[in-house]
Parts: C-alpha cells; sequence; structure tokens
C-alpha cells in the first residue's frame, strides 16, 4: 500500500511540476505578449539564437492550435495590435505595454531586425494567415 501511495505521489509530483515548467498555452494572449517579450530582450541581449529559439517553441504550439487561440496568439504577438491597445487606454495591456517600452526604444534605435530570424518570418506568415491585412 505504501508503494502505491508513493506511486500516485510521485506521479502527481511530476505532473504538476511539468503543468509549471512550460504555461504555453495556459492562455494564447499572454503566450503571444510573453513570446515577443522574451525574444526581444534576447535580442537586445545579443543572442538572436535563443530569440529564434523561443519564437520556435511557442509556433510549435500555437501552429495546431484552434482557431480562437491561434487568433487571440497572434493578434497579442503583433505590434499594430498593441498600439491599438495602447490607444484605447486598455486597462488588462498597460502592464505589458510598460514593460515593453524600454524593448521597443531600443528595437527602434538599435537598427536590429528580428526578420533575420527564420521563426520570426514564421510568425508573420501564420499572423497573415490567421489574421490577413488586420495585423
Amino acid at each position: 500500500m505504501k508503494n502505491y501511495l508513493f506511486l500516485v505521489l510521485c506521479v502527481l509530483f511530476f505532473t504538476c511540476s511539468c503543468r509549471n515548467s512550460s504555461a504555453i498555452g495556459d492562455n494564447p494572449v499572454v503566450d503571444g505578449q510573453e513570446m515577443m517579450y522574451k525574444a526581444m530582450t534576447c535580442m537586445k541581449d545579443g543572442n538572436p539564437d535563443e530569440a529564434n529559439d523561443i519564437l520556435g517553441k511557442y509556433l510549435d504550439y500555437y501552429v495546431d492550435a484552434d482557431s480562437l487561440e491561434k487568433s487571440e496568439f497572434c493578434k497579442a504577438s503583433t505590434e499594430s495590435h498593441w498600439y491599438e491597445m495602447m490607444k484605447e487606454g486598455n486597462s488588462e495591456w498597460m502592464p505589458f505595454l510598460e514593460k515593453m517600452k524600454p524593448i521597443i526604444q531600443w528595437y527602434m534605435e538599435s537598427g536590429e531586425s528580428l526578420s533575420a530570424l527564420s521563426n520570426f518570418n514564421r510568425l508573420r506568415t501564420l499572423q497573415s494567415e490567421v489574421l490577413g491585412n488586420d495585423r
């Protein structure tokens, strides 16, 4: 009985730890925001390969997601949507927008280009497919 209980507890612990270690898929809006923040931060820190890997991990999940999740993810990862939320004064978006301000400022001044990353181009393709000209 003790062995069975121990096994059940181990399985529960493993399941919970795996769930907490990868939050991709829990919230498509947060995922889109975090993906872009993490990728752009890596670019700022001079790690384009890591930025490309981050984009790839999120894209690998969302390319097969249902259409609503895919749409929310694509919007949340689109700069034009950020500006729209900023213009509207959307309170849910303000923490993200405040966090992104220094990264966007650096990006605009740096001359770096995310389009040099293969997974960023995959993201743009997905955004075009899902959002059309709305992005």
